[in-house]
């Protein structure tokens, strides 16, 4: 081996442990690096998950709190703060966190859920009745860019002075995104990428503009082309929904399915392919992979994927019928 004591190749060994499923050996193998990698992004958001995996909700808010607050546009990132808060019985500082949220058109079916459930637990019903029939109704809602609290001009002027940075490209077109500047937003994303043809965030980021242009099949081409570089799950809901909106919905499947095979210990993966199969009908397929999450659950609230797989049921998917 290359380096054994050298705290990267323990991390890389965590997070192939995660990603098979083996929590416990992940826990062990990431604490060996002691406090070496404690302010690495990767290494805290891997913590924070296992910590929440193996039910020890209030250590991974720890862990979890420093990270939300550095990378507070990083989705995975906040729905797993969501969660902590929520496993910690930290009812208001979530609702006061996450309620804004909560109210977007594209929030999260979890987060509406996390937020519902914890309504629900606090006695309020009515505002837990709202959140939890959003998300059981919710299907792949358009993007809604990210927005940001700096004015467009002065995100312009930055982006102007450095325009291969993503600290001042990503802003920049999320704000031309959020004002419909569409033509802009992708003359941005498209120079971003002219810079780092070969980047992974920059092609997502052009992906991203040309979907909200109404550009799936440009959109398709940009993420395919990403993924060949990185291909983290958030980005097969991307890909998922620019086939949707090139009328190519069922081309999704096989690669959640390739994707679930590759990384069997992604949950999102599993839902995306949960889903796939409750469309093509095939619920028994759609239990057995939600059961599978359930069993993996760990410190995931529970209730939540007993509650897809009743509504599985309810929606028809009974074995015999």
């Amino acid at each position: 081996a290359i380096a054994p004591r050298h705290p990267y190749a323990w991390h890389l060994q965590a997070v192939l442990a995660a990603r098979a499923g083996k929590n416990d050996l992940a826990r062990s193998l990431l604490a060996r690096t002691g406090s070496r990698l404690e302010d690495m992004p990767a290494a805290m958001e891997l913590s924070g998950l296992l910590e929440l995996e193996a039910g020890n909700a209030n250590v991974a808010l720890g862990q979890l709190s420093r990270l939300a607050e550095r990378q507070a546009a990083n989705p995975r990132v906040q729905l797993l703060m969501a969660r902590a808060l929520y496993e910690a019985g930290e009812y208001d500082q979530l609702l006061a966190r996450f309620g804004g949220a909560a109210q977007r058109a594209d929030a999260p079916a979890y987060l509406l859920v996390l937020l519902g459930r914890a309504y629900e637990d606090r006695g309020n019903r009515a505002e837990a009745a709202v959140l939890l029939d959003r998300a059981a109704s919710a299907s792949v809602p358009a993007m809604v860019p990210i927005p940001e609290t700096d004015p467009l001009g002065v995100l312009s002027v930055r982006f102007s002075a450095d325009p291969g940075s993503p600290a001042t490209a990503v802003p920049y077109v999320r704000a031309l995104l959020g004002q419909r500047d569409l033509a802009g937003a992708r003359n941005a994303a498209s120079r971003f990428v002219s810079l780092h043809p070969g980047s992974a965030d920059a092609l997502s980021l052009a992906g991203d503009a040309a979907l909200a242009s109404g550009d799936p099949r440009s959109a398709l081409s940009y993420y395919t082309r990403s993924a060949a570089v990185r291909f983290p799950d958030h980005l097969l809901l991307r890909i998922g929904e620019a086939f949707d909106r090139a009328g190519q919905g069922a081309a999704a499947q096989p690669i959640a399915a390739r994707y679930l095979a590759g990384w069997p210990g992604s949950r999102l993966a599993g839902r995306i392919a949960a889903g796939h199969s409750a469309e093509l009908g095939d619920w028994h397929g759609a239990r057995l992979l939600l059961e599978s999450l359930r069993s993996r659950g760990g410190g995931r609230p529970k209730r939540f994927l007993t509650a897809l797989l009743i509504e599985l049921v309810r929606a028809g998917g009974r074995e015999g019928a």
